[in-house]
């Protein structure tokens, strides 16, 4: 069994050249472990790399990023049907922004893991309230979507700082104001149950905000909101964080939380 093989087959696959290396080399490492033949253990990398990644960008998705990279004028706010996360907060992400800085106040700097097209999405709240966030940090295994988002911010002469990061790899250690973790939780969990508590316990930020899907992507209700609000009160009551804000809205339901403990001993507002 080679590893290096391995990995260079999958990576070497149109659809998942896109993802992050660190990814795909940690999930390879965990597939060796459970099967015997390289073509089990392929097959299997990318069923998770499917679930992970590309199934939440459109059918068309593909398309329309070429005419980006050819130049074509893009409409970013039809861009942002492409990825499912975006598509389904575009009715109400003003409301939802409106309500996350009414409680953080002005935003000197923010780290957005796993952020997909939601930093297009913002920019475009803060280009309508004629307001900018000075230090944005986004992360994300899909390269592609980062490639959109930097263009996006070149061509308006935003600052931002890109990463292409696996967050299940290493917690980020930059001290921020704020951090999104929109929807991902679920998703961790599903990859090493329990890891969200280590990461949000690790984080360095004065407010943490965490969002979780109540809807099916095909738009059903499944007890979901209940579920996700009796597992994370639990996490949030045995912590040492405290709940600042919590509100449902169509699909999402959100929480704002703030780490007292952290907060008193002074860890936050220093940019690394």
């Amino acid at each position: 069994m080679n590893k290096e093989r391995i990995l260079k087959q999958v990576l070497t696959s149109k659809k998942y050249s896109s993802i992050c290396v660190e990814t795909v080399e940690r999930i390879c490492q965990e597939e060796m472990g459970k099967y015997k033949k390289e073509k089990e253990i392929i097959k299997s990398v990318k069923n998770r790399l499917h679930q992970i990644s590309d199934s939440f960008f459109a059918a068309d998705a593909a398309n329309k990023i070429k005419r980006l990279e050819k130049g074509e004028e893009i409409d970013y706010l039809a861009l942002l049907k492409l990825h499912s996360s975006t598509n389904e907060r575009i009715d109400f992400y003003e409301e939802l922004y409106d309500d996350i800085f009414a409680i953080t106040g002005k935003v000197d700097s923010l780290l957005d893991i796993a952020c997909g097209l939601n930093p297009i999405m913002l920019g475009e709240y803060n280009r309508q309230r004629n307001q900018r966030i000075n230090h944005y940090i986004a992360e994300d295994i899909h390269t592609t979507a980062l490639a959109i988002v930097q263009h996006y911010y070149e061509e308006r002469k935003q600052p931002i700082v890109l990463k292409e990061a696996d967050i299940l790899s290493g917690i980020p250690s930059t001290a921020v104001d704020v951090v999104l973790l929109f929807k991902i939780i679920p998703l961790l969990e599903q990859q090493k149950k329990g890891y969200y508590r280590e990461l949000i316990q690790g984080l360095q930020a004065k407010y943490i905000v965490v969002s979780f899907p109540t809807k099916t992507m095909s738009g059903k209700s499944v007890g979901m909101q209940e579920s996700y609000t009796k597992q994370f009160d639990e996490f949030v009551e045995t912590s040492g964080f405290q709940t600042v804000f919590n509100k449902s809205y169509s699909n999402e339901l959100v929480y704002i939380i703030t780490n007292m403990i952290q907060e008193s001993k002074g860890h936050y507002f220093m940019l690394a």
